[in-house]
């Protein structure tokens, strides 16, 4: 700033010439009065002036006081404004009374009279007054910065203007003095306004005079050359405006733009310095560069690319794209748009090149560029079709999809999978395929046996899925299929070898009887398989749990299972085999169960079941419930047994025999809680020649077993018979209820008092009483013996007596005896008798009788004291 000080002082000297130079060079628009010289000689920063003016003083009493003197006023006929001026004060500071406009400083003061009169008053108004000559002074203004503009420039970012190095652009520069509120003097007007480009190491500068005139204070290098092309002032020469041409040679360049002001008065501004425009001027040179993400891109199916563009001076403009199939020859057609960064997508199948360049903000475009290659492929791969195979395993499926290909990206093989599933897609399971070698073919072995599947049959959904190396993923193909229930049909239970059948649903054996069942089961010849096992379980008294009881067989032979089992059978040493057979079109496994039941009371309920073996797993469906029971029973009907203690305490067995030799029986309350009863029947026998036994039955009748009366004596002609009653049950138990002997040759003899005949037991008689020996007689006895005692018969012969009796099945027969009048008195006189059939004697017996007293002997008393 000091060289342009020292500059400008120089030229302080020909500010008059100036002044008439501008006045009669340029025209001027007079908004205010014109121009005026100094009252007096100016120096550098004062004009001076004199007024005259009217003192009022304020004391009434005293002029002189000391105090402030004010309210002196200019006489109008001599002001310089068409105005009233401030108050002016002579004691060297202005006061503000509401007049701010002039700002003048007071300079001097005298009497108008130059006398030193003092003021006189005015009684007119109360006051002190005198004319006086006021002597003044103001500052010279100075110039000052208004403001500055740019026009050409190619970009404008707020107050950045660029442009491309050697572009010029025009920057107006305005500067103005304000001399309002004074007496404009001839000099008061910019005379200069300067220009200074600051950066990059320059420090150009420049001054236009209000004339045209240019002058350099720095001049123009290789960097920054300045010009003028034109300068022009307004507001009654108030404003002064140069407008400079600014051209930037190299690129990369920010210059700062600032302004300074000189007046014709001399004085400098503002403030004595450059001030700031705030504006600079940038130049950019170079396109921007460019880079796409990704630069290029193996096969996908969502292919977005991501192009950036970069200008570190003015900024990218416009980003220009297009997509194209050849990387040698540029697209004719683009898109654009006015930023740095663009996503764009293709979604075209097939080879893509991305081709894109850019401008920046002044205009540099960017050569264009291509990247790639980009590789779209949209499809996922495809399938001709879906075998599904049985495997050995009955739960095994070979899933095949056949010809997988994909004609783009190809095929990713580790993403060919199969969903299986029945019932919804919650209970779907995923496996992964595999290419089988040299082919297009991708195959697995689904196991239906695990996880979702268990359980589960019928049609099942077999649907493939998989993705290219584009990762376009989806359905190929599917299908349907069958899978089979592996748990054997219920063919039959039959009961061929038994001892009793109660109905086709109960049957009976003995304990260790042999038994023979049969079962079978089926598949439906379409599964092509047969049963593996068929089984026999004995659910006893109709429960069945795991310790029951079974017997299985397969095609190698036949065995048993069931902690029970060993407690309730015994399997016969020879078994068969499971036979396999076709019947009635389906694929039958049978086998005859054999075994012997070892306990008697026993009831067990047949259940049947058949199961197919697969992988090491056995399957079935449940044991079928045959309805049919198989009941033991070892205990012949009648007899007590731990079931029936109470039925058979009740049972009542008869059996008689008449007179006439005729027997009969009758057994009641006859009960079986077992195989129920037979028959009942009557064993007849002399005593040892059983050999000779007859067999009657018992007849059933009201509920009774009765034996019609049957004469023995004509059977045998024994002397006696034994009858054995038995009874007999549905499965051969046998048992005897009753057994009896009769003799069929009887004898009893019984002696009684001849005056009490009804008598029983053994009578005591006196001497010379009268008796009956009363015998009964059986079996068709016809000659009696009878034999008295041989002290009685030694007093009376006539006792002992041979007696032919009629032949008949029961006889009586009666011999009347009087007792010895002088038989010995004692006890137990014993009578026999013998009886004869045919002079064969075959019975005796003795009927006894006591002898006290004699009958006389009361008498005589009786006699001696009448």
């Amino acid at each position: 700033m000091g060289d342009i000080e020292m500059r400008l002082r120089k030229k302080i000297i020909l500010s008059v010439l100036a002044i008439t130079i501008l006045f009669t060079v340029i025209p001027v628009i007079n908004v205010y009065a014109a121009p005026v010289e100094s009252s007096y000689p100016s120096d550098a920063d004062y004009y001076y002036h004199t007024g005259y003016f009217y003192w009022f003083g304020k004391n009434r009493s005293n002029y002189e006081t000391g105090e402030s003197w004010y309210a002196a006023k200019p006489r109008k006929p001599n002001t310089f404004y068409n105005d009233t001026w401030g108050d002016i004060q002579y004691d060297g500071y202005y006061e503000n009374n509401g007049y701010s406009t002039f700002g003048f400083t007071s300079y001097d003061a005298v009497w108008a009279d130059g006398s030193g009169k003092a003021p006189s008053w005015n009684s007119t108004y109360g006051r002190y007054e005198k004319r006086v000559i006021a002597y003044y002074r103001r500052s010279k203004t100075s110039p000052y910065f208004v403001g500055a503009s740019v026009s050409g420039a190619q970009y404008v970012d707020g107050s950045d203007y660029w442009i491309k190095p050697g572009t010029t652009l025009n920057v107006n520069i305005h500067g103005r003095q304000d001399f309002e509120g004074y007496a404009q003097q001839l000099d008061d007007y910019v005379y200069y306004n300067y220009i200074r480009l600051t950066g990059n190491g320059q420090d150009i500068r420049a001054a236009a005079q209000f004339n045209g005139a240019l002058n350099y204070f720095s001049p123009n290098t290789n960097e920054i050359n300045i010009g003028l092309p034109s300068v022009w002032r307004e507001n009654g020469n108030r404003d002064l405006y140069t407008t400079f041409s600014v051209r930037a040679s190299q690129d990369s360049r920010d210059f700062n733009v600032e302004a300074y002001h000189y007046s014709a008065n001399g004085k400098y501004g503002p403030g004595g310095s450059y001030v700031s425009t705030g504006m600079t001027i940038k130049t950019d040179g170079i396109a921007p560069t460019l880079a796409a993400n990704p630069a290029s891109s193996g096969w996908t199916n969502n292919l977005s690319v991501t192009i950036n563009a970069s200008d570190s001076r003015s900024g990218v403009n416009t980003l220009y794209y297009a997509w194209s199939n050849s990387n040698f020859s540029a697209p004719t057609a683009w898109n654009s748009i006015n930023s740095s960064t663009v996503n764009t997508t293709q979604n075209s199948e097939g080879t893509w090149y991305l081709w894109y360049y850019a401008t920046d903000n002044v205009g540099n475009k960017s050569n264009p560029v291509c990247s790639g290659p980009y590789r779209v492929d949209k499809k996922a791969p495809t399938s001709t079709g879906l075998t599904i195979t049985n495997g050995s395993d009955i739960n095994k499926y070979v899933i095949t999809a056949k010809n997988v290909t994909d004609n783009l990206s190809g095929v990713n093989d580790g993403t060919i999978r199969v969903a299986v599933w029945k019932d919804g897609e919650a209970y779907r399971n995923w496996y992964t395929m595999n290419r089988k070698s040299g082919t297009n073919d991708f195959t697995v072995t689904v196991d239906l046996n695990t996880s979702n599947h268990i359980g589960k049959y019928g049609t099942f959904d077999a649907h493939v899925y998989g993705a290219d190396n584009a990762e376009n993923d989806g359905f190929l193909t599917g299908t349907s299929f069958n899978r089979i229930m592996p748990n054997p049909m219920a063919g039959r239970l039959t009961v061929y070898e038994y001892d009793y059948k109660e109905s086709d649903s109960i049957y009976w054996v003995k304990p260790n009887s042999t038994i023979g069942i049969y079962t079978d089961g089926y598949f439906p010849s379409s599964y092509g398989i047969y049963p593996s096992r068929t089984y026999l379980l004995f659910a006893k008294d109709d429960a069945m749990t795991g310790n029951s009881a079974r017997q299985y067989g397969d095609i190698n032979g036949s065995y048993i299972n069931g902690s029970e089992y060993n407690t309730y059978f015994t399997l016969n040493n020879s078994q068969e085999r499971a036979q396999q057979f076709q019947y009635s079109g389906n694929n039958y496994s049978g086998i005859r169960h054999h075994m012997k039941v070892k306990l008697n009371g026993t009831a067990f309920k047949l259940m049947y079941a058949n199961t197919y073996l697969s992988g090491g797993t056995e399957y079935y469906d449940r044991y079928y419930d045959s309805g049919i029971w198989l009941k033991t029973d070892g205990i012949a009907p009648g007899f007590t047994d731990t079931s029936n203690k109470i039925l058979d305490s009740k049972i009542s067995t008869i059996i008689n025999l008449d007179d006439n030799l005729n027997i009969s029986a009758r057994v009641d309350y006859l009960k079986d809680i077992g195989s129920g009863i037979n028959s009942v029947y009557a064993k007849l026998y002399p005593s040892g020649r059983e050999a000779e036994a007859k067999m009657l039955q018992l007849n059933l009748l009201n509920g009774s077993y009765v034996l019609p009366n049957t004469n023995v004596n004509s059977l045998f002609g024994s002397e006696d018979i034994n009858i054995d009653i038995y009874t007999r049950d549905n499965v051969g138990n046998t048992g005897k209820i009753k057994t009896q002997r009769f003799d069929l040759f009887t004898l009893n003899a019984q002696i009684v008092p001849y005056n009490a005949p009804s008598f029983a037991g053994i009578p005591t008689l006196q001497k010379g009483q009268k008796a009956i020996l009363r015998i009964y007689t059986t079996g068709f006895l016809d000659k009696l013996q009878i034999t008295f005692p041989n002290e009685l018969v030694a007093l009376d012969s006539t006792l002992n007596r041979t007696i032919n009796i009629e032949p008949k099945g029961s006889l009586t027969t009666e011999m009347v005896f009087n007792v010895p009048l002088y038989a010995e008195e004692k006890n137990n006189f014993a009578v026999n008798i013998k009886a004869f059939k045919n002079s064969i004697g075959v019975v005796e017996n003795n009927a006894k009788f006591n002898v006290i007293s004699n009958i006389l002997k009361g008498i005589r008393t009786r006699t001696k004291y009448n």
